[in-house]
C-alpha cells in the first residue's frame, strides 16, 4: 500500500499496456542518413536516447513481462562463507517470489570445487567473471598480457566449477573510474582464453536516467530541490565511464552484449552520501519505476562491503515484488543470456561456437524507434521485425549471407546505407563474387542492383556517410592492400543519371577506409567543427595522424586542422596500434579519448584531447 501511495504522490500509474514509442522530435536529416554507420563498429558509449530501443519484451519471452532487475554483486575472493552470510537473507526472499534465486556473482577467486558455490548453482546463483587479481584499472603499467591473462585464466577458472558456465564479465572499479576501453573489448573480451573459452556479456558501462528524457515523469529523475536525481552519484566530473537515458542490452563491436549497470552502485551511493544511506534504496525504486515505464533492464552493482545492508536489498526486491507483480523478472546473467538468444535471435547466438561472428545483426528497419534483427549465418536466414503495439516478432525472409565464410574471421559480408530521402535501409554486398543492393520497402528485402551502377563495390573498403547531410549517404572507398586507384574516392547517387557519380575529390594522404588485410585503418568518421554533420577525418596510426574538416562536395577535407607524420612532436596517439590493433579510442561530448595499458596512471585514467583544442595552433 504504501509504495503504491508513493507512485501516486510521484505522479506515475504503473502502465498496464506497452507504451507507445515517445518520438525523439524531427531528426536531422544529417541524423537520418548516418542512422546506419554504427554497423561498422560500434563504441561503449554510442547509444543514448536517440538510439534504437531493445526493450524487454522483444526478449523476455513471457507474456505482460515489462522489466528485468538483474542482481549483481561483486568482489567473490576465496570468501564463500562472507558471501554466504551476505547473501542468504537475499537469496531467501528470491525464493520466496521466484522459487529460486536468481543472482550474479562476480567471482575473482574461488575453489571450483566448493560445496558451498555447488548449493548456490542449485539455488539458481550464476558464477561469472571479475578478473583473477582485481586490478583497477585492468589496462595499466604498459602491461596489456598482464591485463589480457587475469581476464582469461577467470574465465577458465570459473568454467572449472561443474555445473557452471559463465557467461557475464564486470570490470573492476567500472563504478568508480574510468577502467573499460574500448582496447579490451575488441583486443581481450573477444578473443577466447587458454583453454579456448570466451563469455557474451558485459555489464561495465554505467547507465545515468536524466530530465532530459521525455519517457519519464521529472518526479522519477529530480530530486525535491530540483537537481538532477541520478547524475548527483557520478564519482567525478572526469568520469566518463556512462551512457544516458539507454537501460537496455545492447551489442558492442557485434560480440558483446553490454548490460548497462544502473547508477548508482552501492560503491557510488557510499561515496556520496554515506553507507547504507535510507536515499539509497528511495533511489534505486525510482529508478525501477522509470526502467518499467522504459520497459528496459535494472542491473544492479552492489558489495558486501558495508555500503548496503542485505535487509535493504531485499527492501529493493520487496518493492519491485508488491509494485509490479509478475511484469518485473528477476534474472542472473546466464538466464538472460538464455534468453536473448531463444526469444530475440531464434536460437542464434551473435557468437558462432568458435567464438566468431555468427552474422547477426541489429537495426532499426522501419524506423520505429525498436531494433529489429538480421539473422544471415548461425542458422535459417531470416529478418525479425519487432511489431510493438502487438508485442510480437514478424519474419520475412534474408537474401544475403552477413559475413564471409573464408578465413578464420569470418570478416563482413555487406556495408549498410541509407540511400532514399525516406530513411529505409539498404543492404550492400552478400558473400559471392557478384555484389548485389537490397533495400527494405517497409515489408521486406527487395532485390534493386541497379542501385550499384557506377559504384566499384569493394565491402573492405566501402563505406556510406552522409557528408552534406542531405538525409542520403555517400559512398567513400580507399583500401590500403590496393592503394590509390582509379575507384579510389567518393562518389555520390546521381538521381538523373541513376547512377554513382565520382566525385572530384580523394581522402587526405594516410586516410584509409580499410587497413592492410581489411584490419582497422585507424581512420574515424567525427564532427570536428560542430556543425552537427559527422562528416569530418580524424585518424592515427605508427605512420601518419590528421584532422580534417569536410567543406563540400567540390572540395572534400579540405581543411587540415592538424596532419603529419607519426613521429611529429604534435602527434595524436595512435588510433590503432600495428596491425590494426584498438588503442582505446572514443569520443565523447566533444572529446577524443584514450584508455589503454599506457594512460592508466594519467588523471581520470584517461589521454583526454578537447576537440576545440584541435582548431588551436599546437605551439600555443
Amino acid at each position: 500500500m504504501l509504495a503504491a501511495a508513493l507512485l501516486t504522490a510521484l505522479c506515475l500509474s504503473p502502465p498496464q499496456e506497452a507504451p507507445a514509442p515517445t518520438p525523439a522530435g524531427a531528426a536531422s536529416t544529417a541524423a537520418k542518413g548516418n542512422r546506419l554507420t554504427y554497423l561498422d563498429g560500434m563504441s561503449p558509449y554510442d547509444v543514448g536516447r536517440s538510439f534504437p530501443k531493445l526493450t524487454t519484451p522483444q526478449w523476455i519471452g513471457e507474456e505482460g513481462v515489462d522489466a528485468v532487475v538483474i542482481l549483481a554483486i561483486d568482489d567473490l575472493r576465496d570468501n564463500t562463507p562472507k558471501y554466504e552470510g551476505y547473501l542468504r537473507p537475499i537469496l531467501d526472499h528470491l525464493k520466496k517470489i521466484e522459487g529460486r534465486a536468481p543472482v550474479s556473482i562476480m567471482t575473482n577467486r574461488v575453489d571450483p570445487e566448493s560445496p558451498q558455490v555447488a548449493d548456490w548453482l542449485a539455488e539458481g546463483i550464476s558464477m561469472e567473471v571479475h578478473t583473477l587479481d582485481h586490478p583497477c584499472p585492468l589496462l595499466a603499467g604498459g602491461d596489456f598480457e598482464k591485463a589480457a591473462r587475469t581476464y582469461h585464466d577467470g574465465v577458465d577458472l570459473l568454467r572449472r566449477i561443474p555445473g557452471n558456465t559463465p557467461v557475464a564479465f564486470r570490470m573492476p572499479c567500472c563504478d568508480s573510474m574510468n577502467s573499460p576501453s574500448p582496447r579490451f573489448y575488441r583486443e581481450i573480451f573477444e578473443e577466447r582464453s587458454g583453454e579456448q573459452h570466451f563469455l557474451t556479456i558485459d555489464s561495465s558501462v554505467c547507465v545515468v536516467l536524466t530530465p532530459d528524457d521525455p519517457d519519464l515523469p521529472r518526479g522519477l529523475v529530480v530530486d525535491p530541490d530540483g537537481t538532477p536525481r541520478f547524475r548527483k552519484y557520478l564519482p567525478s566530473e572526469g568520469f566518463v565511464n556512462w551512457v544516458e537515458d539507454y537501460p537496455y542490452p545492447y551489442l558492442i563491436n557485434r560480440l558483446c552484449w553490454e548490460f548497462p549497470c544502473m547508477v548508482p552502485s552501492d560503491w557510488e551511493a557510499q561515496n556520496h552520501h554515506g553507507e547504507n544511506n535510507p536515499k539509497t534504496i528511495e533511489d534505486w525504486k525510482r529508478a525501477l519505476d522509470a526502467t518499467v515505464i522504459k520497459q528496459g533492464v535494472f542491473t544492479m552493482v552492489f558489495h558486501p562491503h558495508g555500503w548496503i545492508e542485505p535487509e535493504q536489498v531485499v527492501e529493493f526486491i520487496d518493492y519491485a515484488s508488491k509494485t509490479y507483480g509478475n511484469r518485473v523478472r528477476f534474472l542472473n546473467f546466464r538466464e538472460a543470456q538464455e534468453r536473448l538468444d531463444a526469444n530475440l535471435l531464434g536460437g542464434q547466438p551473435v557468437r558462432d561456437r568458435f567464438g566468431r561472428d555468427n552474422g547477426v545483426r541489429l537495426i532499426d528497419l522501419d524506423n520505429d524507434g525498436y531494433l529489429d534483427v538480421l539473422l544471415g549465418d548461425g542458422g535459417p536466414r531470416v529478418t525479425r521485425i519487432w511489431k510493438p503495439a502487438g508485442r510480437r516478432w514478424e519474419l520475412r525472409p534474408m537474401p544475403t549471407s552477413l559475413i564471409m565464410h573464408e578465413g578464420a574471421e569470418h570478416p563482413t559480408a555487406v556495408r549498410f546505407a541509407v540511400l532514399d530521402p525516406d530513411g529505409s535501409p539498404a543492404m550492400i554486398g552478400g558473400e559471392g563474387p557478384v555484389k548485389h543492393c537490397w533495400i527494405f520497402d517497409g515489408n521486406r528485402w527487395v532485390l534493386q542492383d541497379a542501385r550499384l551502377r557506377g559504384l566499384p563495390v569493394d565491402v573492405d573498403g566501402l563505406r556510406f556517410r552522409d557528408l552534406d547531410g542531405d538525409g542520403i549517404c555517400e559512398a567513400i572507398l580507399t583500401n590500403r592492400d590496393r592503394g590509390l586507384t582509379d575507384t579510389s574516392g567518393a562518389y555520390r547517387w546521381a538521381p538523373s543519371d541513376s547512377s554513382w557519380e565520382k566525385l572530384p575529390f580523394l581522402l587526405p594522404a594516410g586516410a584509409w577506409t580499410s587497413g592492410f588485410q581489411g584490419l582497422d585503418s585507424g581512420l574515424r568518421f567525427l564532427d570536428l567543427d560542430g556543425d552537427g554533420l559527422v562528416n569530418d577525418l580524424f585518424f592515427s596510426d605508427d605512420e601518419r595522424f590528421g584532422a580534417f574538416v569536410f567543406t563540400g562536395l567540390d572540395s572534400g577535407w579540405s581543411r587540415p586542422l592538424r596532419a603529419g607524420r607519426a613521429d611529429a612532436p604534435d602527434a595524436f596517439r595512435p588510433v590503432v596500434r600495428r596491425f590494426g590493433e584498438e588503442n582505446g579510442f572514443f569520443a565523447k561530448g566533444g572529446v577524443l579519448y584514450w584508455q589503454n595499458e599506457d594512460t592508466g596512471d594519467l588523471p581520470n585514467q584517461v589521454d583526454r584531447l578537447p576537440i576545440e583544442a584541435l582548431h588551436e595552433s599546437p605551439d600555443n
